[in-house]
């Protein structure tokens, strides 16, 4: 679907969430900025991550439905057992619907990295699918930002035994600092690259690949500014 017909769709269907409700008066109610809807709406621009969200976690919209039209609008069965009082009657007539609790939050998984207009790091088209993570664990035992998180997978053996391709790697928006000797996710054009990288005492960096197979490449302090940083990995999972 060409970009401009795949935004249009997305505004169609924010507009049946908002439904006969000043499109204002909802976004205040949900906490969402007056210029972030009005972006949406009026000139077509694609919703940031900490927006889908917003939208979900607030009128139990599912997110992929907003992005692609496809499956129920309301959030589908989770695939942990809820309590009889997480049950919700759907807005439209048909089957009661299941909401994911406040105890959890949604990460958003995406394939690959390019830029848009609004600084986010993440294209909406490229949003592959979210997956729930119990809420004290993303807060409490990692500390990390729900709005600066996101889900990418592997590719690749470069990174061997530590992340194998098709493992899916938490990364943390945030850091950008090139910690010693952490794995971070860096873009290289269109792709996401996964490499240890170690900062020398010159300021210079070191981009490590923990399968021995590959080569270390030392980078200067004037290349070394240059690097597209996503993020640090602080989480990886595979399928065994």
């Amino acid at each position: 679907m060409p970009e401009k017909n795949y935004l249009a769709a997305i505004k169609e269907r924010l507009e049946f969430v908002i439904g006969t409700e000043p499109p204002y008066a909802w976004a205040k109610r949900i906490g969402l900025g007056k210029s972030t809807l009005a972006g949406i709406l009026n000139n077509g621009a694609c919703p940031r991550t900490s927006t889908l969200i917003k939208i979900a976690i607030n009128t139990d919209i599912s997110i992929n439905w907003l992005l692609t039209g496809k499956g129920a609008p309301w959030m589908t069965p989770l695939p942990f057992p809820l309590q009889e009082d997480s049950m919700t009657m759907a807005k439209e007539p048909g089957e009661p619907y299941r909401v994911a609790p406040h105890s959890y939050i949604v990460v958003p998984r995406f394939s690959i990295l390019i830029d848009d207009e609004e600084g986010t790091p993440f294209y909406c088209g490229q949003l592959v699918d979210h997956i729930a993570f119990k809420s004290d664990w993303i807060l409490g035992i990692m500390g990390l930002d729900p709005k600066k998180i996101a889900l990418v997978t592997v590719m690749g053996d470069s990174m061997e035994p530590t992340l194998k391709e098709g493992d899916l790697v938490l990364l943390d928006l945030r850091d950008q600092s090139m910690r010693n000797d952490a794995i971070y996710v860096v873009r290289r054009e269109e792709d996401l690259v996964a490499k240890r990288l170690q900062r020398g005492f010159d300021g210079s960096v070191t981009i490590k690949s923990d399968n021995a197979a590959y080569e270390d490449i030392k980078i200067s302090l004037e290349q070394a500014s240059q690097l597209s940083i996503v993020g640090r990995v602080v989480w990886s999972g595979r399928r065994l």
